[in-house]
């Protein structure tokens, strides 16, 4: 296959994923894995406050003095 090959045709290609799903096992909410590790990190805030960021004078005047 080349970076310019042809894709097959969408009949093909229907009947080549449906021959590949009939192989694959059927995923149900009873066959999917159950982690111990899904409540992780439920005791964590989502959420975390910002903190205050305080701009000095001296940042003041060098940024005037850079932009202006």
């Amino acid at each position: 296959m080349t970076a310019y090959h042809d894709l097959d045709s969408p009949q093909t290609m229907r009947a080549d994923a449906a021959a590949a799903g009939a192989r694959l096992p059927a995923v149900t909410p009873t066959t999917l894995p159950t982690s111990q590790y899904a409540d992780l990190f439920s005791a964590y805030p989502t959420d975390l406050p910002k903190p205050e960021i305080e701009v000095t004078e001296a940042a003041r005047r060098l940024a005037q003095a850079i932009f202006d």
